[in-house]
């Protein structure tokens, strides 16, 4: 019996050690894109150029990435 004391003791005290300390963070770094103005020009025709703005376009005009070169001035 006082053996297994003896165990419960020692399980106890690695278990309260393995909770300690911890491993250091870090702040990850902003990722959100840059705010571009919003299409203000007429409504789509057709269900597929909807699904392109929606699904790519809006994704990529921003000006760090293709929106930068290619938008109605460039």
């Amino acid at each position: 019996m006082k053996f297994l004391r003896h165990i419960l003791v020692a399980s106890a005290l690695a278990a309260l050690a393995a909770c300690s300390g911890g491993a250091a963070t870090t702040v990850n770094p902003t990722t959100a894109p840059p705010t571009v103005a919003d299409y203000t020009g007429p409504a789509p025709t057709t269900a597929d150029v909807q699904s392109f703005r929606i699904n790519l376009w809006d994704n990529i005009k921003a000006n760090n990435r293709c929106g930068g070169c290619h938008n109605a001035t460039g």
